[in-house]
Formats: C-alpha cells, sequence, structure tokens
C-alpha cells in the first residue's frame, strides 16, 4: 500500500500531475492517495507486537531493558544508518547531484542521524511538505523509534492490569490533542507526524496485546471482531465520503479518519491471530506474504530511495512516459528492483546483525505464549 502510494507520488510530482489528471489515471491516483493507511496499520501492529514482546519478557524481567533494546538496535539500525552514509556520504562523491531537494537533505541531516525528523515538522510547522530527497518516509520510523524509548518502561511499570487503562486513556487523548493543535493552527503535517498525536495508533495496538492475555478478554474480542471491523470500515468510508477523497493531511481525516482507521487495523489483526480463523487468517498466512513480511523492513527503507534513482536518473524507455501506461510500468519495475534490493539486503547485510539477536534472548516464561507470536508475519 504505502509503495504503491509513494511510487504514483513520486510520477505524479515528476511530471507536474498534481490535480490534473482525469479517467482511468485518475482513478488510480486516487486509490494511491490512500496508501498512506499501510502506515497506520504499520503502527497499530507494531504497538501490538512489541506490547506482547514486554509483557512477555517482564515475566522474567533478567535483562528486560537490555534485551530489549539490543534485539531492537540490532533490527533497525544497520540498515538505515546504512542507507543513510549512502545517500548523505556516499552518493555525492559516486555522482554530481544539484537539485534543492538533496541540498535540503544536508542541511537536516543531524534530524535524520537522531531519528528526529518529525520533531524537525513540528518545529518549522509543517515546513511546506515531508519530501526531502527520497528520504520523506524517514519521518514514521523516528515516530517508531520515541515509541521505543519510553514504551518498555510504561509496560514494566504498569503491568497487564494497569496497561489496558493507559492505552485506552492515551487511545482518547491522542486524538484530542490532534483535533487541538490542528484548531490551534498547527499544519496538518504535524498532525500526522508528532509523537503524541499519533500515540493512537500505537497504543490501540498496545491494547490489543494486553486483552488477548487472559482467555475470557481474549475471546471476548475476538467474537465483537467481526463487528468492530465493520463498525469502523463504515466510519472511514464514512469519512472518505465527506472528504470525497483519501487525502491523509486534511482535518477531518486527521480528526475522524485515524481512529476509525486504527480501530479496523486493530480487528485485522485481531482476526488474523491463529485462535481466530477463518478467511482473515487464511490471507495472513498466505506464503508470498509471510516472505514478504521477512523483507518488509528493507522494503520500507529503500523502495522511495530507488523510485527517486529511477526516475530521476535512469532512462529506460517507457519510464520517461507521463501517461497512465508509463506510469503503471514505472510502479512495476521500482516494486521489483526494490523487491531485489530488499531480497539482498536481507541476505547480504540484515542477516548477519540478526544472528547476534541470540546473545539477547528473550526469556521464555511458563505461561503460555505471548498474543505477539500469534501473528504471522511477525515483526
Amino acid at each position: 500500500m504505502v509503495m504503491f502510494f509513494h511510487f504514483v507520488l513520486v510520477t505524479r510530482l515528476h511530471y507536474g500531475l498534481e490535480g490534473t489528471t482525469a479517467g482511468a489515471e485518475g482513478v488510480i491516483d486516487w486509490i494511491a492517495d490512500g496508501g498512506w493507511a499501510g502506515v497506520e496499520l504499520f503502527f497499530v501492529l507494531s504497538g501490538f507486537l512489541i506490547t506482547g514482546i514486554l509483557l512477555r519478557a517482564r515475566e522474567t524481567p533478567s535483562g528486560y531493558f537490555r534485551n530489549f533494546y539490543a534485539r531492537r538496535a540490532l533490527r533497525i539500525f544497520p540498515l538505515y544508518y546504512a542507507t543513510l552514509f549512502f545517500i548523505i556520504v556516499l552518493l555525492p562523491l559516486l555522482a554530481t547531484i544539484s537539485s534543492d531537494e538533496f541540498a535540503r537533505l544536508q542541511s537536516l541531516q543531524l534530524w535524520h542521524w537522531t531519528y528526529t525528523m518529525n520533531l524537525w515538522i513540528t518545529a518549522t510547522n509543517g515546513a511546506g511538505d515531508t519530501d526531502v530527497f527520497a528520504t520523506g518516509h524517514f519521518w514514521s520510523l523516528s515516530v517508531e523509534e520515541q515509541f521505543y524509548l519510553v514504551w518498555p518502561a510504561v509496560v514494566y511499570v504498569c503491568g497487564r492490569r494497569w496497561l489496558i487503562p493507559a492505552c485506552i486513556a492515551i487511545v482518547i487523548v491522542s486524538p484530542l490533542l490532534r483535533f487541538a493543535a490542528l484548531a490551534a493552527g498547527a499544519d496538518p503535517f504535524v498532525g500526522y507526524t508528532f509523537t503524541p498525536l499519533r500515540l493512537d495508533a500505537l497504543a490501540m495496538g498496545a491494547l490489543l496485546a494486553a486483552g488477548l492475555g487472559d482467555e475470557r478478554s481474549a475471546a471476548r474480542l475476538r467474537r465483537h471482531a467481526p463487528a468492530a471491523a465493520l463498525l469502523s470500515l463504515a466510519s472511514l468510508a464514512a469519512v472518505v465520503w465527506w472528504k470525497g477523497d483519501l487525502i491523509h493531511v486534511d482535518p477531518r481525516m486527521l480528526t475522524f479518519g485515524l481512529p476509525a482507521l486504527a480501530a479496523l487495523s486493530a480487528s485485522l489483526i485481531l482476526l488474523a491471530t491463529k485462535a481466530s480463523g477463518g478467511a482473515v487468517r487464511s490471507i495472513a498466512e498466505w506464503a508470498p506474504l509471510r516472505a514478504a513480511g521477512r523483507y518488509s523492513y528493507a522494503l520500507y527503507i529503500l523502495h522511495w530511495p530507488i523510485a527517486t534513482w529511477l526516475v530521476t536518473v535512469v532512462d529506460v524507455p517507457g519510464l520517461n512516459d507521463a501517461h497512465l501506461a508509463g506510469r503503471m510500468l514505472f510502479v512495476l519495475v521500482a516494486g521489483g528492483v526494490s523487491m531485489v534490493c530488499a531480497w539482498l539486503s536481507w541476505h547480504l547485510f540484515e542477516q548477519h546483525f540478526l544472528r547476534l539477536k541470540d546473545r539477547f534472548r528473550e526469556p521464555r516464561p511458563a505461561s503460555p505464549a505471548a498474543p505477539a507470536a500469534e501473528l504471522v508475519p511477525a515483526a
């Protein structure tokens, strides 16, 4: 979803098609505009998996913080920092880059190195947009890292009993803060990228993980999951009908659409767990989807730099066509190249760091497996 959104966006910006497409091409652009919803699903899923891991680790708390942070660092840092090093340091040595976007990236690189790009967006009240030479999507990684900094302590202190009301409070308060920020004149990008204003999605996933810890509440959640999915889908559809499009940086979508989307994401995650069964679970077990889960992090990191490179540097017949066929060819080529690069990244680079995670194994408690282990593909 997110890759399709970005690939179509890249071609739209490159050919100056913003607001000018019609017919079948307009329909494709309209659908692509909703691809950002994948980020919301990513946040809910991350809150679910990380909270499940932390709750399991808390039962035998030896090395609780050390193991969590070491394993997260080994999963996230190597590819992220290698990509930044290549784009910011090596790329200028390999080619002359005169674009204003790249100069902007160079001037803002400290925010990237410190996982605070979303804070720069807030500090500058949006600064117009988040596109910074193929790294505009890194703001979401900043939100994740800031969440990782504080959430282990929250789970450790609260435990499962007090974590549930804490999550409910966050799910309620975060959208209210988002509404207040927009009402006070904050740029919509601030509402979309500032961590306290996006915590409701992460807390929704965490609430699901905490609720599944008890068999009675888990059975109750699974029983109501289909109805919750339909209700949240209807709410989201109403917002889309009200707006007339799927653009994320709109006050109506930020205020009413994001909570509905987070609830829909949580419902689908619940329906994808082993104990739920059904069609959603069958889709989650689909082999290509499980394989894609292994390479999803590299795909997310690399796809936008690859798309930027293809659209600005590579002269491939058909890719320089502003019409629908050429743009869809670009989507296919960019997707294929991204998948190949993600596969290479996993097998030639990431795996070597992931093997070190065995030195920081999470202790296995005597209680049943945490809900995070039920979902396929896992993080």
